[in-house]
């Protein structure tokens, strides 16, 4: 789902949704691909791109809440990456 840096931590973490097993089926999404090339825009800087497929994956899976989440970021990030970006947010409180 994310790799995210927690307060005080300069190692960023891996966040992961748990979608079923191979006997049992959690969560099941349209367009998944969609979703894997919003992350993968998104982690590389480009924003346009990853906007874009966040925005096909959510108009296709319209009660997931990450796809939200992400274009909410990418609204207030802009059309312009920080100088520092590496993809992962970071998490200023606890």
């Amino acid at each position: 789902l994310d790799l995210v840096r927690v307060k005080g931590k300069e190692q960023p973490v891996a966040i992961h949704e748990l979608l079923g097993s191979a006997d049992y089926q959690i969560a099941r999404y349209a367009q998944g691909e969609r979703y894997a090339a919003g992350l993968g825009a998104y982690r590389a800087g480009r924003l346009g791109e990853a906007r874009a497929a966040f925005a096909a994956f959510a108009e296709a899976n319209p009660e997931d809440p990450v796809a939200r989440l992400y274009l909410e970021r990418l609204t207030q990030l802009g059309d312009a990456v920080p100088a520092d970006w590496d993809g992962v947010f970071v998490h200023t409180r606890k």
